[in-house]
């Protein structure tokens, strides 16, 4: 197996293994995100940053939606239903009580929250399971987006509101 400078594994089954310390993000906390005001990812710009390793991109079963200037992903409606998102692994367990904060997750009122953070099965890679933020509330159907991947649905929003032929 092979090793960093601070021997490390760098073998990629060994940085995908199963682990409880695993999240996924699929919206604004993506890392390279265009049009970052202060140049830096979500993650960094709320002081966390440090707080998760991008492990690469992943696909988890759900349903995504445009709130604007964030997505809701919504449980899957059927086998087809998947989401384009980003594994992290969770260097700082105190990042993710953070991003909680963050994500208007209370772990003591649920029902209240804005979101609630689930552990589930990743579609891929297969035998995988991270934390997910799940929107708490029902979007307007006309508010998805397809097929499910925030990075090019911004892209394309990006695109369109410089052409002047969509306005």
């Amino acid at each position: 197996m092979a090793t960093d400078s601070a021997g490390r594994s760098t073998d990629s089954a060994a940085r995908r293994r199963p682990s409880d310390d695993w999240l996924v993000v699929y919206g604004s906390l993506m890392r390279g995100l265009p049009d970052r005001d202060a140049g830096q990812d979500l993650l960094d710009q709320l002081g966390i940053g440090a707080g998760f390793r991008r492990v690469g991109v992943c696909r988890v079963p759900g349903v995504l939606f445009d709130l604007g200037p964030y997505p809701a992903l919504r449980p899957a409606r059927s086998e087809a239903d998947s989401v384009c998102g980003e594994l992290h692994a969770v260097l700082d367990p105190c990042a993710l009580e953070r991003l909680d904060a963050f994500e208007g997750f209370d772990p003591q009122d649920p029902a209240g929250s804005d979101y609630l953070r689930e552990r589930i099965e990743l579609l891929e890679p297969r035998g995988m399971r991270a934390w997910i933020y799940v929107y708490n509330r029902e979007p307007e159907v006309s508010r998805r987006v397809m097929p499910g991947d925030w990075r090019a649905h911004l892209a394309k929003r990006l695109a369109s509101a410089h052409d002047p032929d969509s306005r």
